[in-house]
């Protein structure tokens, strides 16, 4: 049962990270009014971060309830705790990910909010680049259980791999997207 847990908490947590779009069309939602983000006098990575932060207020709260659900299901505090730190890095570096993505490739020119949502591949790339990576995260504690006999060394070593992947991905695309905010920012034009 605690094994379920374990994996139950990867995978769904990851998938409640995927599908918050709304980072991803963060630029594209402007559409023709983006030309006011470039007049405001705040400097561009501070727009960045706030949009940022606004999405990542909405997954966060989707990976809590994720694991909420989990843990009623079978309540383990160590895969709880683990859970929670390595999704929410994850999650801080999916959502960078995803503005880079919209940053790179806005979709300004819509005529409806529907062309510019859900007919845009800024937010549907992402996503599945999301469940694919899920899949194979979720590989690391089954292939661990498998060939670590014991459940404890099994366990350390798959919330251990999963963090040290969470740490990776947030401070690559941290990096990426702090690194050509005011580059894409300023050639981006309606």
């Amino acid at each position: 049962k605690n094994i379920v847990n374990f994996i139950m908490i990867c995978f769904i947590g990851m998938f409640g990270v995927s599908m918050n779009t709304g980072a991803a069309t963060t630029i594209t939602r402007e559409g023709a009014n983006f030309w006011m983000l470039k007049t405001m006098p705040v400097p561009y990575k501070v727009q960045i971060r706030a949009k940022l932060t606004l999405y990542l207020i909405v997954s966060s709260l989707t990976v809590l309830l994720s694991l909420i659900v989990v843990s009623i299901s079978s309540f383990n505090l160590t895969n709880l705790i683990c859970g929670l730190v390595f999704l929410m890095l994850y999650n801080y570096g999916f959502n960078c990910f995803c503005v880079y993505m919209d940053l790179y490739r806005p979709k300004l020119n819509w005529t409806t909010p529907n062309e510019a949502v859900k007919n845009n591949r800024n937010a549907v790339i992402p996503m599945f680049i999301n469940m694919a990576v899920s899949i194979l995260l979720v590989a690391v504690p089954v292939l661990c259980l498998i060939f670590i006999p014991s459940l404890l060394v099994a366990m350390i070593v798959s919330w251990a791999v999963l963090i040290i992947f969470g740490v990776a991905v947030a401070i690559v695309f941290h990096n990426l997207l702090y690194a050509n905010a005011d580059y894409l920012f300023d050639k981006l034009s309606v």
